[in-house]
């Protein structure tokens, strides 16, 4: 898992947990929680794009790449920044 996935994952979690307070107790989060998903949010929208590959290998003009997390389906477009 990578950070991105897991602050993402704490995000959602802390949200999910604020709907449900405010549809069972019509009150939501406050204090630390609030400021917890405010520096989730601000943490996020700051990140560095991480790597999808990395060059491997480099003959003559042709490169070879390994997959960070996996192989992605032949293709598929590699970009230099995120595009979320």
């Amino acid at each position: 898992m990578t950070k991105n996935e897991a602050l993402r994952m704490a995000l959602d979690a802390l949200q999910r947990i604020d709907l449900w307070l405010k549809a069972r107790y019509e009150i939501g989060l406050v204090g630390v929680e609030l400021d917890a998903i405010k520096a989730c949010e601000e943490a996020l929208a700051h990140l560095e794009p991480e790597p999808v590959a990395k060059v491997a290998e480099i003959h003559l003009s042709r490169y070879t790449i390994e997959w960070v997390n996996g192989p992605l389906p032949e293709g598929t477009p590699l970009y230099t920044h995120s595009k979320e």
